[in-house]
């Protein structure tokens, strides 16, 4: 039997309000140690201009504005992470690195998560600013069904023992994703939700009762800026 190495789709959305350091976050993929990977961004910014600029440093892009451009911030997410599935799934990889493009991971971070033949699995970054910042890590007891009901961040400094620990979520900055995950579960906005689609993501992943892992002992730095640009307008 030929061996076949895993395919792996390094990929994630994309605005020009992330333009700050996507020049480091790429220079910090194309140095990624895994040799069978490719990358493809779903560019949501309101103009073509930053998708232009992201394909000028030899990465694949689709920008969504011309069918999209009067949907909300959140609609606009949702489309792009879906985007990114659709490729993955119409290319045949074998797993997706969900990379949002402010996380920047280890540069052998997609062996060390493959290594661990989970079906979802997510490095560990941090959420917030300053004195706020904790570990975006949630977990919920198996005898509450309603997963709203979840304990964030700073509660579960515990569960931050250097190795893979099952949660409810890790969330979305940097995940790797199995093809018989990525399959069958999709990312979708919920109309009139306040809700951005990695939330919607997690519980449709817990309603089906299919785990999440975090890799406690994989950190990734998270250079976030502040989404109150937005207002309450991104809904």
């Amino acid at each position: 039997m030929t061996y076949r190495p895993k395919r792996v789709l390094v990929c994630g959305p994309q605005s020009d309000v992330k333009k700050y350091c996507f020049d480091e976050w790429a220079e910090n993929v194309k140095n990624f140690t895994y040799p069978h990977f490719d990358v493809f961004i779903a560019d949501n910014s309101l103009t073509k201009d930053f998708s232009e600029e992201i394909k000028q440093k030899g990465f694949k892009c689709i920008n969504i504005t011309e069918d999209s451009n009067r949907d909300s911030v959140l609609k606009r997410l949702a489309t792009s992470h879906e985007l990114c599935r659709q490729y993955a799934i119409r290319n045949n990889y074998d797993y997706m690195l969900h990379l949002e493009t402010d996380v920047f991971p280890p540069i052998d971070v997609i062996e060390k998560l493959m290594f661990e033949r989970k079906g979802i699995i997510g490095a560990l970054y941090q959420l917030s600013d300053d004195s706020a910042r904790m570990p975006m890590l949630n977990t919920i007891s198996s005898d509450i069904e309603d997963y709203r009901v979840a304990t964030y961040g700073k509660y579960n400094n515990y569960l931050i023992k250097g190795k893979p620990v099952k949660t409810l979520s890790a969330g979305l900055g940097c995940v790797l994703i199995r093809r018989d995950v990525f399959t069958k579960f999709g990312f979708r906005h919920i109309e009139g939700a306040k809700w951005f689609p990695d939330v919607v993501f997690i519980n449709d992943l817990y309603s089906k009762k299919k785990p999440y892992y975090a890799h406690t002992g994989i950190i990734c730095k998270h250079k976030n800026s502040n989404w109150g640009v937005f207002g309450e307008d991104y809904n």
